[in-house]
Formats: structure tokens, sequence, C-alpha cells
């Protein structure tokens, strides 16, 4: 999306320096609009009247919101891939962007430099916060011929398989479950609270037992936040229904799903 975190504004800014500097290339924005409240307006209105010029002469195109597999055309066609976020979590669009075999430059705010970790090999990595950064690594970028930029792309598709694909991530996610399972011990109390203790008191040996006042029976409710998981919806209901504490009552919160599978469920 155009929001301010995902770093779009100094993004534009940036390249709207390069370009009156005599740098060509397009910079194409995918996302769909989102509110501006300081300008009583959109991100993608402030741009359009803030960067005319460089719309009107092909410079800079705001393509909005497009479906999954518009966004992998544009990605796989692009000389490269941007994620400028000012903060950000282990986005997809890098993921995606790394495993469709693209060069990606990304700021080192959030989980993209840990994907990318060798920059200039498997992509390169800027700091908004060191002035001119991301211009002296578009540069770079732009320079690569294209035996060289075909080499990254190679990296960074390679990394991004060892480091994310599902073959390599679903046995150590297993075998984490399977430790956690050795070692679970029968809880005696539920779920987990204890009473709050003083300051400089330690930590209980014992903990209180389960109640068995008939009046705290069912009192457990269970919220599972749903977007677009019908397919794993029954093993989770499955799943709750056999704990030795089943639940009151099971509340499924449906936050904007799309599917339409999903919604029929």
């Amino acid at each position: 999306r155009l929001e301010l975190r995902k770093g779009i504004l100094p993004l534009v800014k940036a390249c709207g320096r390069l370009w009156a500097e005599g740098v060509d290339f397009t910079l194409s924005l995918i996302g769909g609009d989102v509110d501006f409240p300081p300008r009583e307006t959109t991100v993608g209105d402030f741009l359009q009247q803030r960067y005319a010029r460089w719309i009107s002469d092909g410079h800079l195109k705001i393509l909005g919101q497009l479906p999954h597999a518009e966004v992998l055309r544009h990605m796989r066609q692009a000389w490269a891939t941007v994620v400028p976020s000012l903060w950000e979590n282990f986005p997809n669009t890098c993921m995606e962007s790394m495993g469709e075999g693209q060069v990606v430059l990304a700021s080192r705010a959030g989980g993209q430099a840990e994907m990318i970790e060798a920059d200039g090999v498997n992509g390169f990595l800027f700091e908004w916060q060191t002035p001119g950064d991301f211009e002296r690594q578009l540069r770079k970028v732009l320079a690569l011929s294209e035996t060289e930029r075909l080499q990254v792309a190679h990296n960074a598709q390679r990394r991004i398989q060892a480091l994310c694909a599902p073959e390599q991530v679903l046995p150590q996610r297993l075998a984490h479950y399977q430790s956690i399972i050795a070692q679970q011990q029968p809880r005696v109390s539920f779920p987990t609270v204890h009473a709050p203790r003083a300051e400089g008191e330690a930590h209980p040996t014992t903990v209180p037992p389960l109640s068995s006042d008939a009046g705290q029976a069912g009192m457990l409710s269970v919220v599972i936040p749903f977007y677009n998981l019908g397919p794993y919806l029954q093993e989770t209901l499955t799943s709750i229904l056999a704990a030795v504490r089943p639940p009151h009552e099971v509340i499924i919160v449906n936050d904007g799903s799309t599917d339409p599978a999903s919604l029929a469920l």
C-alpha cells in the first residue's frame, strides 16, 4: 500500500532529485491508496499533485492496487524491485521478488535486510538515515550490466529459497514443535496465571491448583482471527474442542476475508 510507513514519500522525493539530475528511469508504484490526514487527502492524490511533472513525462507511474498475478508480472519485467519501508516486519514483497529471481533494493529498516543479508551480492541495502545513501545505491543498481544483474538476481533466488522455502522451513518447524511436545509437563494451573508478587518476593515453588468451584467451569473463550483461512478452520476447531479444558465458546472474527470459499464456510 501507499502507506507513509512504507517509505513512499522519501522514495519519490529521492527519485525526483535523480530525475532532475538527468538520471533516466521509470518508477512504478504498486499498491492501494490510503488516507493522508495531515494533508486532508490521500497519499496517491498527494503524489499526483506534488509530482505531476514526473507523471506527465512518464518517469513516475502510480498503478494502484493490482491482482497478485499482475504484481508478480511487473516484478519479473522490472530492472529491480524497491522495498523502501521506514519500518517493516518480514515483508512478502521482498520474499516474492527474490523468489521470482529479481534484484531487490531495500531499506535496512526491517526483515528485508535479513533476507538480502549480503549487500551487493543477494541484493542491495540502504539507510534512509544516511543522506544520499538511497540515491547512491539506486545508481549502482541502474549501472549494473545485464550479466551482473542476472548474477545478483540468481543469488537472490538461491538465498530466499534457502531461507524461506517451505521445504526448508517446515522440517525445522516440525522439529521445534516435537522438541516442545517432548518437554511438555501437565499443567496444574490455568492457563498460566499466578497471583501478583510483592516487590522482592521470590517466584513461587508451587502453583495454586485448578479451582474445583463449579462456578468456574465453562469460562474459557477462544477467539480466532480469520482472514481467508477456510482450509484450516476445521482442523483448528477440532484441536480446540479436543483440549482438556474445552471452551464455553469459540468466536471467529472475520478480518475482511475475500476468498469466496472461506466466506462461505
